[in-house]
């Protein structure tokens, strides 16, 4: 009946694509009522509590309008009085909270009561009883004791959460569905509502082992494109990404699925999803836990070589399939994912029309908006920190200056602690006469409730309060405005939780800021209000020497006696600024004079400087000029070895036209032909520097060793500058000429 009903009265819808109703959901129902126990639960009235809690969370916890969950809970309750009313009245079967939790609750070994207690050890909740929560302050110290032992785990960041109601409602409901063998759950809820921070908590409550894929995605931007147009690079690092996820996911199922399999919960939020690729390996293991290709053929052995032991003592037929299928259940049962998903925008419902096991195969918490309450709480939390809310009591500065203008003439007095008031850095209201706080700041006498009044008793700073309220009011009219602006102009403005977690963080960063520079300003006031008061006692002091002075009772000697010890002072601290300022002129005299002194140092060394840049630029211009020189020298020299060139390669192809038979012939001349005896002349200078004899015979002497000599000649020799010009001289025009045999070898060399 509640099934029917409600698949008729809450239907899908595009903002509400998730409003799905399925056999799975009598499943869950009925999978809850089985974990009662006859040991716990002993009377009817136990069994339709947990019935009616069963059918809240599996049908009210998917609901987003406050209206809508009403109208399903005043279903709920109207179906139970049909068919439950004989069994339960519905005084006791209402009352709340309806909350039943295996986290919290105690063993089989323990009393039933023994959920008062504050034994919250992490091994005993793993084998806990469903049980109801008998009250929430209760609830709220567990869940402090196991947030502070999450905190001291290590291995995480740490958390500050603030555990209002509807978090700790969350947390048992996520709690439900971890705990429960083969749980997934989806967890919808716009930014800043806690959605992870919850899920976090929650299964560590029940024992699981949390893993976070914020080390491998959480460095992408959210995926918001259709996939076109991505460049090379951006596909690369999608394909790395999800590469890691896989190899993640492979690590995340040996764990689970081997013996005994570690309970791991898997959290993946729309945020860390850059590639939607990834989400068909999720879709893939909601819906049949198993993720095709995801392992190879030899880490399938290596996985039926891990579970064999377990299966076999399960009585597991020995194969392959039935192995890998052993394994798949196990890592089912053990591996729980977790996803969080934001509801704004149009990414969601088509990643849940892509795959459909995302909705079909898990359990959905849709987190709202955070109410009046918890925002109030919110703050109050965050606000009682600050120790800048808290002033000591004592008389005011102002206070102190209105009674020394009234005691005017008289000894100075101190406060007699009637105007006692505590303030902050932001106070309520004050009426200087009678110092009544009725009218408290910010019109919070309007907003506070009276079950916050007490904490004004307690100690706590009522100015925490009244801004807890003014600021939670502040969030409704801007969650109001938004709307407005949605209904009207179609304009979409997000303002969420942590728009409200921003502006406390700032308005905290403010209060220091300004309580600081208060600071400063009371303390130079104070001070100022000191020196104002000594300097009216000594003028009183100086009047009554004035009265005594004028009418001569006394000599002089007479007075300075009976003068007070502050005149004395006053007269000798007078003395001493004297004395002060007389050092002080002689030390200014004298740093004048290093001034002076110094100043002089810096002219004549300036002036050195000045003449040093001149022989600097005289020398620049030697340079320059010397520079210019040899660039024409170079110039001249390029074109003067561009005419020779030609010619010094005729020269080596002369040179190597020589051979053995011709120096041999030119050796047996009896003598040179004309020209050729320059030719030898040029050699004998070049090759035994000669300077006297040029003669024939001297050069047959040269020539004694004909293979030598030809060797020498092809070595081609540098001779010195000296040399060089009296060759040039010598062989000015060449006048050989090639005369058959005779005339072969040096003679018919070129002798340019």
């Amino acid at each position: 009946m509640m099934y029917n009903e409600v698949a008729l009265r809450f239907k899908p819808s595009a903002p509400k694509f998730f409003y799905q109703t399925s056999p799975r959901d009598l499943a869950s129902v009925m999978q809850g009522l089985c974990l009662s126990s006859p040991l716990y639960c002993r009377s009817a009235l136990s069994l339709c509590r947990l019935w009616f809690h069963e059918v809240q969370r599996t049908f009210g916890d998917k609901l987003v309008t406050t209206i809508e969950s009403e109208r399903c809970l005043d279903l709920a309750k109207e179906t139970s009085r049909r068919l439950l009313g004989k069994w339960a009245h519905p005084e006791d079967l209402f009352v709340d909270p309806c909350l039943f939790t295996s986290f919290a609750t105690p063993t089989i070994e323990d009393q039933p009561d023994a959920l008062s207690r504050t034994s919250t050890s992490l091994k005993a909740s793993t084998s806990s009883a469903y049980l109801a929560v008998s009250d929430l302050p209760t609830l709220r110290l567990l869940l402090h004791e196991r947030l502070c032992d999450y905190n001291e785990a290590g291995g995480h960041a740490s958390m500050d959460l603030v555990l209002f109601d509807d978090a700790m409602s969350h947390i048992c409901r996520l709690a439900r569905i971890l705990s429960r063998p083969g749980g997934n759950a989806l967890v919808i809820g716009v930014s800043g509502t806690g959605k992870t921070s919850l899920a976090k908590m929650a299964a560590f409550c029940v024992g699981l082992h949390l893993y976070v894929l914020g080390e491998v995605d959480s460095r992408h931007a959210p995926h918001h494109g259709d996939g076109g147009g991505a460049s090379e690079h951006n596909q690369h690092d999608d394909d790395e990404a999800l590469e890691s996820l896989r190899q993640e996911l492979r690590v995340l199922q040996k764990k689970a699925g081997a013996s005994p399999g570690e309970p791991t919960a898997f959290l993946y939020s729309d945020s860390q999803v850059k590639d939607e690729r990834s989400l068909s390996l999720i879709n893939d293991f909601l819906s049949s836990g198993v993720i095709h290709g995801l392992f190879s053929a030899a880490e399938e052995d290596e996985i039926i070589n891990l579970v064999r032991p377990a299966a076999r003592a399960d009585g597991v037929i020995d194969s392959k399939p039935q192995l890998l299928d052993y394994f798949t259940a196990k890592v089912q049962a053990n591996l729980h994912v977790v996803l969080c998903a934001s509801p704004a925008g149009h990414s969601l419902r088509r990643r849940v029309r892509m795959f459909p096991a995302l909705i079909s195969c898990t359990c959905l918490n849709y987190v709202a908006a955070w109410p009046q309450k918890a925002l109030v709480e919110v703050a109050s939390h965050f606000f009682q920190q600050m120790p800048g809310l808290r002033v000591p009591k004592g008389p005011s500065a102002v206070q102190e200056k209105e009674k020394l203008k009234l005691q005017s003439g008289a000894d100075k007095q101190s406060g007699d602690g009637d105007g006692e008031k505590e303030a902050g850095a932001i106070v309520p209201h004050q009426s200087t006469a009678t110092g009544d706080r009725s009218t408290p700041a910010f019109g919070a006498s309007d907003l506070a409730p009276p079950s916050l009044n007490h904490h004004a008793s307690s100690g706590h700073s009522p100015a925490a309060e009244n801004l807890a309220f003014h600021l939670a009011r502040v969030h409704e009219s801007a969650l109001a405005a938004a709307e407005k602006a949605q209904g009207d102009e179609k304009r979409s403005v997000a303002v969420t939780s942590k728009c409200f977690l921003e502006a406390i963080h700032m308005f905290r960063r403010l209060v220091v800021k300004q309580g600081t520079q208060l600071e400063t300003s009371m303390a130079q006031f104070e001070k100022g209000l000191g020196v104002m008061q000594h300097v009216e006692d000594d003028v009183k002091v100086l009047k009554v020497i004035t009265e005594v002075v004028c009418t001569r009772k006394v000599g002089l000697m007479q007075i300075f006696s009976m003068l007070p010890g502050c005149f004395h002072c006053l007269c000798g601290v007078a003395v001493v600024s004297q004395e002060d300022l007389r050092r002080k002129n002689v030390a200014l005299a004298r740093s004048k004079a290093s001034s002076e002194s110094t100043l002089s140092k810096m002219g004549a060394a300036r002036e050195e400087a000045d003449a040093q840049a001149i022989n600097a630029d005289i020398e620049r211009n030697k340079v320059e000029k010397a520079e210019q020189e040899a660039s024409h020298l170079q110039q001249q020299a390029s074109s003067e070895l561009a005419i020779a060139q030609p010619a010094l390669e005729a020269a080596r192809e002369a040179v190597a036209q020589v051979t053995k038979e011709s120096l041999a012939e030119l050796k047996a001349l009896p003598r040179l032909p004309t020209g050729c005896d320059k030719v030898a002349a040029a050699l004998l200078m070049v090759l035994k520097n000669e300077k006297r004899d040029f003669g024939w015979e001297n050069a047959r002497k040269m020539m004694a060793k004909v293979e030598h000599m030809l060797v020498v000649l092809l070595q081609e020799s540098k001779p010195t500058a000296a040399v060089r010009t009296s060759v040039a001289h010598m062989c000015v025009a060449p006048t050989i000429r090639k005369e058959g045999k005779k005339t072969r070898g040096l003679c018919g060399m070129n002798c340019d």
